[in-house]
């Protein structure tokens, strides 16, 4: 409305429709996206003009002049300095040369100015009137992370414990698999949001606690390093419970002691995750976690262990579980 008001009522253009055209066409999803563009938008449409002008001027044929422009539009426009404007070089210089403005000098600046006015506005509203911010997209993202691989972990607990195992473990594989998506759902909201935060006033009114501050990036890579070792056990996890005899599968205990460590890594996921959560909540759970896993290791290692089944079965997971534990820990 704006660029329409400005450019039919107060500066008389020609093609006042190409402002507020401009102005919608250039909100771009961050401020800082959207200032580029409008950049890239009027340095193109500029080009264009230009281009148009010089056609005219140089090629009489309206024939070959239309090709001339396409073709040098075209190869001006592919230079990265434009981006996704880059096509608006030629399209500009075709529009002109089409409508025959391309020789009146104040049709080709008021085309310009239309252009600048919509996008400056477009720009400006884009900056002023609710900027768009992603913070909470990245929180949500990370979370959700964190809760499907705590919640995989507990499932494989769970079925540790269970004197019947699972029938189709191999769903475990598909959500370790799922989890993969998740990691890149959430590198792309962080992402969002950190570009967000260019340029934008809002961020001078969010309290310093903002949940789409920098803080989500560091669980994630965290969350990132861990997954390839919740994939390890989940594998290990339905090789257990594929064993053809019970005979074959870890004592009960060794199982209860196992799905107890895989618990508290379960929580500790949840935790790295949880803003609210304070560094010693989470180091507790850290440690207990540790604390569990050297107990099975030390039983593993003893000179007289105790009876505790196939104790393979057992190691292969122990190992993973510790490795996860450190990644989530590593600094």
């Amino acid at each position: 409305m704006a660029a329409w008001v400005i450019a039919k009522d107060l500066l008389h253009l020609a093609q006042p429709f190409l402002a507020p055209y401009a102005a919608v066409f250039l909100i771009e999803p961050t401020v800082y996206r959207s200032l580029r563009s409008s950049a890239q938008q009027v340095t193109a449409v500029a080009c264009g003009v230009l281009l148009a002008a010089a056609v005219q001027q140089w090629i009489p044929s309206a024939t070959l002049g239309l090709g001339a422009i396409v073709l040098v539009g075209l190869l001006i426009g592919r230079l990265r300095v434009f981006g996704d404007s880059g096509a608006w070089v030629g399209i500009t210089g075709l529009l002109l040369l089409t409508y025959e403005a391309a020789g009146h000098q104040v049709l080709l600046l008021d085309r310009f100015v239309e252009i600048a006015l919509g996008a400056a506005i477009g720009t400006v509203v884009n900056a002023l009137i609710l900027p768009p911010w992603y913070g909470e997209r990245a929180r949500v993202a990370t979370e959700r992370l964190a809760k499907e691989l705590a919640e995989l972990v507990t499932g494989i607990a769970a079925t540790l414990r269970d004197e019947h195992p699972a029938e189709h473990p191999e769903i475990w594989l598909k959500q370790a698999q799922d989890a993969e998506r998740l990691i890149r759902q959430a590198e792309d909201a962080i992402s969002w949001s950190q570009e967000g935060r260019r340029l934008n006033m809002r961020r001078q009114l969010r309290p310093p606690n903002y949940s789409g501050q920098e803080w989500y990036r560091y669980p994630l890579l965290h969350l990132r390093a861990v997954w390839p070792h919740i994939r390890e056990i989940a594998g290990s996890a339905r090789s257990v419970t594929e064993l053809k005899t019970t005979a074959d599968h870890p004592h009960p205990d060794s199982r209860a002691a196992l799905a107890d460590a895989l618990d508290s890594l379960a929580k500790a996921l949840r935790l790295r995750a949880d803003r609210d959560a304070t560094p010693n909540e989470f180091m507790d759970i850290v440690n207990d976690c540790d604390t569990r896993l050297d107990r099975i290791d030390q039983e593993l290692n003893s000179e007289n262990p105790p009876e505790r089944g196939n104790a393979h079965a057992l190691a292969v997971m122990v190992l993973p579980a510790r490795r996860a534990l450190w990644r989530l820990t590593d600094s």
